[in-house]
């Protein structure tokens, strides 16, 4: 018996000091609700995955097959719906087969759509309803006239639609009572979302209808599915996940090593008395005493009310506005100095901010305020918005990264300093990754830790 638990525990330890195989990438997408799509409308691909995804979009092969755009998201994004507006510049949303791919790795699903110029819906899931003839073989139809046929509405939101009809009444349909509900008084139709998604409204006489196509985002939504036209910009929470840069690799799918050699911040008298509203953020989590310290200040906000989701990933716009806040740096300039941020954009100011500050310079008169922020350009903002402040550092040992080589001249002198005051430290206490993606906690986490020595 002896023997055998020493066997058994020999087993054991061998099977021990080999690493766990990374997870296989597995990754199911639904059907698009239509085949053919015009300008204008959104396209929501949906489906299962157990892998940060990454989906691209490819123009027709007659206009080569290109990206017309790459982005990172996570199993429950794809989950929810991942909401794409096609563009209505006829020279970079041309007519044609569009296709869709979601991968990771050597898992990937694909997904076609037309776009057109007009779109037939002759084959909706609603029946529609016929025309009756009157009895002396004209055709008697009651006209219905919506306000308008397409609303964009954000979860929680009532709008109302005005309709013309010769009708005295009319009957209500709606086809996914779960995303919106509808109710008719007189002829003002009123619309409230209630959870993200689409659905077609019918209004129906017995010799006619009218349909009206409603679509639904998320308060916080942002990137290509746009929002509600007739709403002010808001200030970001953080939510978007956007296309990599050209330096970025793969997320990191570790579940943070951060935590390891990057210490949790020390409370302040006055983050004891924080109230923590997120549900995904436990008393454990490493980040938590920085990103709550963020909060209360408004220099960070959550998802929605309960949610934080730290291991998320923060675009360049998400953390120079982050930056300018916990700083107070402001823009003097009404005029963009980058080709791809414009003046009605919700982080204009922000960027503005950063760029009159010499803290990020962009990239050949653009900004890409929608990609991803690497590990290094975090490191390089923070460091140059500290030095702003008045913050000193001194160089630390330059070669201490094994990856060293992967640091871009750009950053060195930043994660090096940033090293040396125990600002920022590696995903292993060997390894910077360089060209990872930051996380939201790990943005949180440097930015409060610059303002306790400030």
């Amino acid at each position: 018996m002896k023997k055998f638990i020493s066997l058994l525990i020999c087993i054991c330890l061998i099977i021990a000091a080999f690493p766990v195989s990374a997870v296989e990438a597995s990754i199911e997408l639904d059907s698009l609700r239509y085949d053919e799509y015009m300008r204008g409308e959104t396209v929501v691909i949906s489906g299962e995955a157990n892998v940060y995804v990454t989906l691209g979009l490819y123009y027709p092969e007659h206009y080569g097959s290109t990206a017309k755009f790459i982005q990172t998201y996570s199993p429950s994004e794809l989950a929810d719906g991942i909401e794409l507006e096609l563009g209505t510049e006829e020279k970079l949303w041309p007519e044609g087969v569009w296709t869709i791919i979601v991968q990771n790795g050597d898992a990937s699903e694909s997904l076609e759509f037309t776009l057109s110029e007009t779109v037939d819906r002759t084959e909706e899931p609603i029946e529609k309803p016929t025309k009756p003839s009157g009895g002396n073989g004209t055709t008697q139809v009651t006209s219905i006239v919506p306000e308008k046929t397409k609303v964009s509405l954000k979860k929680g939101k009532t709008t109302t639609v005005d309709i013309e009809t010769t009708a005295s009444s009319l009957q209500v349909e709606v086809e996914d009572e779960e995303v919106i509900s509808a109710s008719l008084s007189g002829k003002t139709l009123t619309i409230t979302a209630l959870k993200k998604g689409t659905s077609d409204i019918w209004l129906r006489t017995s010799n006619n209808y009218a349909s009206i196509s409603v679509t639904v985002t998320n308060p916080s939504s942002g990137g290509p599915s746009g929002g509600n036209d007739d709403d002010e910009p808001t200030k970001p929470t953080e939510k978007e996940t956007e296309p990599p840069t050209e330096e970025e690799t793969e997320p990191p799918t570790e579940e943070e090593t951060e935590p390891v050699t990057e210490p949790v911040t020390e409370p302040t008298e006055n983050d004891t008395a924080i109230e923590n509203p997120f549900t995904d953020l436990p008393d454990s989590h490493w980040a938590k005493d920085s990103i709550l310290s963020l909060y209360s200040k408004g220099i960070i906000n959550g998802m929605d009310e309960d949610t934080f989701a730290p291991d998320e990933f923060v675009t360049r716009a998400q953390f120079v506005t982050m930056l300018t806040k916990a700083f107070e740096l402001t823009s003097v300039t009404p005029i963009s100095a980058f080709d791809d941020v414009k003046t009605n954009e919700w982080y204009f100011k922000a960027v503005m901010a950063a760029y009159e500050n010499n803290i990020a310079t962009g990239y050949g008169g653009k900004f890409n305020p929608q990609n991803l922020v690497t590990r290094q350009e975090m490191a390089t903002f923070a460091y140059r918005a500290a030095l702003n402040g008045g913050i000193k550092f001194t160089l630390g040992n330059v070669t201490n990264f094994n990856d060293h080589e992967s640091i871009a001249d750009y950053a060195l002198e930043a994660v090096y300093s940033m090293r040396a005051k125990g600002i920022i430290n590696g995903m292993t206490s060997s390894t910077f990754e360089p060209l990872g993606n930051a996380t939201r906690a790990q943005a949180a986490h440097i930015i409060a830790k610059l303002l306790t020595i400030r």
